[in-house]
């Protein structure tokens, strides 16, 4: 396990880019892995799918409070949360380097991201890919499935 006096979020800034695209080229893989797409088309597509993304969820979160994820003050991931008033939390988007997954990150990040949305009075949800080994993390941190649309799965967390 890692020490969590070692995790910080910082805000994200406009240099960051890069690393959000190269973070996001490198966790998609698996869904690629299945489907047997050569090598020599996969980053181009992830980067075009990232900017895609990138673009959309600017657009369409006004609201979201964008984090760079570091442990020891190195960059290894980013948490997206939306916070609209009115509403519950959402995670829009969490991902770690891969070999900081595992470590215990993932699941004190998303445990901080509740406590929040319980002080503020709000459940707290997220979207996750069916075939994404994170769903089951989801679960054991109280996460419920609530609906599914086409590969991706709506989870709630209306802890008390």
């Amino acid at each position: 396990m890692i020490n969590k006096s070692d995790i910080s979020l910082r805000a994200y800034k406009d240099a960051d880019k890069p690393f959000l695209r190269d973070l996001y080229c490198m966790s998609r893989d698996y869904e690629l892995e299945k489907v047997g797409v050569p090598e020599s088309y996969v980053r181009d597509f992830f980067c075009q799918q990232f900017e895609l993304q990138f673009k959309y969820y600017q657009k369409n979160n006004p609201n979201s409070v964008s984090s760079i994820v570091e442990y020891k003050e190195k960059e290894i991931g980013w948490l997206l949360v939306n916070k609209e008033k009115g509403k519950p939390f959402h995670i829009i988007d969490i991902t770690l380097l891969r070999h900081h997954r595992g470590l215990g990150i993932g699941s004190y990040l998303i445990s901080s991201c509740i406590e929040k949305s319980k002080l503020a009075g709000t459940a707290i949800t997220l979207n996750v890919n069916r075939f994404n080994p994170s769903r089951q993390l989801y679960k054991r941190l109280g996460f419920m499935e609530l609906d599914s649309k086409q590969d991706y799965i709506l989870m709630i967390n209306q802890s008390d």
